[in-house]
């Protein structure tokens, strides 16, 4: 079995992400809505958006939440805001994945590749 580039409509996306065998790789998730304009301002909101959008891209490779094994989570926070505004993003993946946490690292970036975004969020999924 070869590649096949998932892109779910409508998306900004050259590809949303990639499946290979059984395992998807799901590129950096960003709060953007189906206009392609950022939601929120706040990284809880933004967190709130990326998983949807996540999710989003999961269903459209005929996988969900459940069959994610890793997380890679980007977050713009501010030294002295970090244990509080970290922690919102904690409670926003718990309303997501409710059995298992996957594996998962968090970076602190001082800003991400698109103005105004403050979460980014990649998965990997196996499907079944």
């Amino acid at each position: 079995m070869g590649k096949q580039f998932i892109n779910p409509e409508p998306s900004t996306y050259s590809s949303a992400a990639v499946e290979a065998q059984n395992i998807i790789f799901v590129g950096g998730q960003i709060p953007l809505d189906a206009n392609g304009r950022i939601v929120g301002k706040s990284v809880e909101t933004q967190a709130v958006q990326c998983f949807e959008n996540l999710k989003a891209v999961l269903e459209a490779s005929g996988a969900d939440l459940e069959d994610v094994v890793r997380l890679n989570i980007y977050a713009v926070i501010k030294k002295k805001d970090f244990q509080k505004e970290y922690q919102k993003i904690r409670e926003v993946r718990s309303r997501y994945f409710k059995k298992h946490f996957p594996a998962a690292t968090g970076v602190i970036v001082e800003h991400l590749a698109t103005k105004g975004v403050l979460v980014e969020i990649e998965a990997i999924a196996v499907k079944g």
